[in-house]
């Protein structure tokens, strides 16, 4: 089971690497959940918070990583429910919660299973990153996938690896089909994203997925972006332990009710001026300018977790032998939340959940 979770990190983290790199454009094709205009909190109906101080990790120090944190703590939300809440950045947001020097993180779905893999009685509470954008370019004189016979083709791997199988997918869903064109020459390009673009600007590579940030040059070169699709796959939850959860309930339920409110707040476009003054120090040059749409894309507004979802992710990397979610989750703090501010625990309407769910 190890061996096999050390492969699901993998492939998870790539999957997770490249959403978190990748901008947005007009293009998208995932139809974007409009955030409830309802932000007020909702009267309490928890006891009084069992500890007053909570301590959340994440990995990175951007706007999006810490808004639902920092900025409900800087508009202080959490004091009106008796908490100071404070983040730390680490690159092990595991070890921080095992060791109980947290006592709540962002936690990706593959981490969180390695850990429970290893003893560790870790705890979904609500969810925070639901899905990630995906891109890939291809030279715009390759009419269709029929052209691409005798051509390399960067799609992270070679067909029968999870990350290919993945990326081959995508491009099944937005027409083009790979997997009955023969000779194709599935290539791997070491150092990363800028080598692939510079490649694929040489005429090198006939496709490759490429960051948001990239995006101008490929437009500017005349690439088909044939691939534009969020993929709403579940790609960080809010996770505590279960010593924490079954002593601190009352606590657990103000921090879930009120990342909830913000998760919700940051998305809606009318609150951008005042998230931008709140965050000022995280923001990039780009979301000072009022853009944050970006930052967004892997974000819902309900916080919701999927069980199906979640599996799905775990499936593209060939784990399938996986706990069921009332092992490894307690979404009663989410549920109440949810209901307070009028939503439910559903998906986007009309998102990619799997692109495999399309494809035979």
């Amino acid at each position: 089971m190890l061996s096999k979770l050390t492969r699901l990190i993998a492939a998870v983290l790539t999957i997770a690497v490249l959403s978190a790199g990748c901008g947005s454009d007009d293009t998208t094709t995932a139809p974007a959940a409009a955030a409830p205009t309802t932000t007020a909190a909702p009267a309490a109906d928890y006891g009084e918070a069992e500890t007053s101080t909570l301590v959340v990790a994440n990995r990175l120090p951007n706007l999006s990583s810490n808004v639902v944190i920092e900025g409900t703590s800087r508009k202080g939300w959490f004091a009106e429910e008796g908490l100071e809440v404070s983040t730390v950045q680490t690159d092990d947001v595991r070890a921080a919660l095992a060791s109980g020097s947290v006592q709540m993180a962002a936690m990706e779905p593959g981490l969180l299973m390695q850990a429970r893999d290893e003893g560790l009685d870790f705890v979904v509470v609500a969810g925070h990153r639901c899905g990630s954008l995906n891109t890939f370019a291809i030279q715009p004189d390759i009419p269709n996938a029929a052209a691409l016979s005798g051509k390399d083709v960067l799609v992270g791997g070679v067909p029968g690896t999870p990350d290919a199988d993945f990326r081959l997918a995508l491009l099944k869903v937005n027409g083009w089909d790979l997997s009955a064109v023969d000779g194709i020459n599935y290539v791997t390009v070491s150092g990363g994203s800028n080598a692939w673009t510079e490649l694929f600007y040489e005429g090198k590579l006939a496709i490759t997925p490429f960051f948001g940030r990239h995006t101008p040059g490929m437009i500017e070169y005349g690439a088909n972006i044939a691939v534009n699709t969020v993929v709403e796959l579940p790609d960080e939850f809010w996770v505590t332990t279960r010593d924490f959860l079954d002593n601190n309930p009352n606590a657990v339920g103000r921090f879930v009710r009120q990342a909830v409110r913000m998760g919700q707040y940051w998305l809606d476009p009318a609150n951008y001026p005042d998230i931008l003054e709140v965050m000022d120090d995280y923001a990039t040059d780009v979301e000072k300018e009022g853009d944050l749409s970006i930052s967004q894309i892997s974000f819902c507004p309900n916080s919701y977790v999927n069980e199906e979802y979640t599996q799905d992710l775990l499936e593209i990397a060939g784990i399938t032998d996986i706990e069921p979610m009332s092992e490894w989750a307690n979404l009663d703090y989410l549920h109440a939340a949810q209901a307070a501010y009028g939503m439910n625990n559903d998906g986007t309407p009309g998102a990619v959940h799997s692109p495999f769910k399309f494809v035979g």
